[in-house]
């Protein structure tokens, strides 16, 4: 190996009457450095896996495991009131760990939200609409009142992370959206504070009649208010878009 010179990836050195001995754990080096950097790629990747649920077979494991968590509440709360279940009865039901329950949700209160998610997602078309919120809106209480016992159950909660705080979020976002999309079509341009304020008075008004319903009973004679409401309301937004469709040509 006299006057030998060698380039490596993370190295540059040359030999100069070298031995093999010192040649093999040189290249020894070499590739113990570059495995342990795919090694631990592979296990950042695995770990991001897990934590997002996603990877080969791991978001329906996750899913079926979620299913029968939520499975499990429905099955206790037909013997006992929501306020009664603790995560401890859950897991004893669902003959689980307490760490898997809380690797999937937070607390019980988590898992009725994702619930009413999961039901909405597969029962109603226009949930996630932003151009058809009340059309959601309807659907999604129809949807209630066919599981209404369960639901009717969820809504005794009123505090932090309850299924009422959850519907409100989600219909700010939804109106918020829907504001945004109906006023730019048409040029008509509110400030951000503008549209929030509209759509936090618009998802107030329908948690408040959620509200009522679920005081009342929840029951069926409810749903014509309520495709009622929805067409009041569906007239109040195509009379902004006329207006600003009117507003818009008296500019040009």
């Amino acid at each position: 190996f006299e006057n030998f010179s060698l380039t490596a990836p993370y190295f540059n050195i040359s030999f100069v009457n070298i031995d093999y001995n010192v040649l093999v754990c040189y290249y020894t080096g070499i590739l113990i450095y570059q495995y342990t950097d795919i090694l631990e790629q592979k296990i950042n990747k695995k770990q991001g896996e897990l934590r997002s649920g996603t990877g080969d077979g791991l978001m329906s494991n996750n899913l079926v495991t979620k299913e029968a968590i939520a499975m499990g509440l429905k099955q206790l709360m037909e013997k006992w009131p929501l306020s009664k279940i603790s995560v401890k009865d859950i897991t004893d039901h669902c003959n689980i760990s307490r760490n898997t329950f809380y690797y999937h949700f937070k607390d019980k209160y988590e898992l009725i939200n994702w619930i009413f998610y999961s039901d909405m997602q597969k029962n109603v078309n226009s949930f996630t609409e932003s151009e058809r919120p009340m059309d959601s809106f309807v659907n999604v209480c129809r949807c209630l009142y066919e599981n209404r016992k369960f639901y009717f159950a969820c809504f005794q909660y009123i505090g932090q992370n309850s299924l009422y705080e959850y519907l409100y979020e989600f219909y700010f976002d939804l109106w918020e959206n829907s504001m945004n999309l109906r006023y730019s079509t048409c040029d008509f341009v509110l400030t951000k504070e503008e549209i929030q304020l509209i759509a936090k008075l618009k998802s107030h008004s329908l948690i408040g009649i959620i509200s009522d319903w679920i005081r009342g009973g929840m029951h069926a004679d409810y749903l014509k208010y309520l495709e009622k409401l929805e067409a009041i309301i569906e007239q109040e937004i195509s009379g902004y878009t006329m207006m600003c469709e009117k507003v818009k040509r008296k500019v040009c």
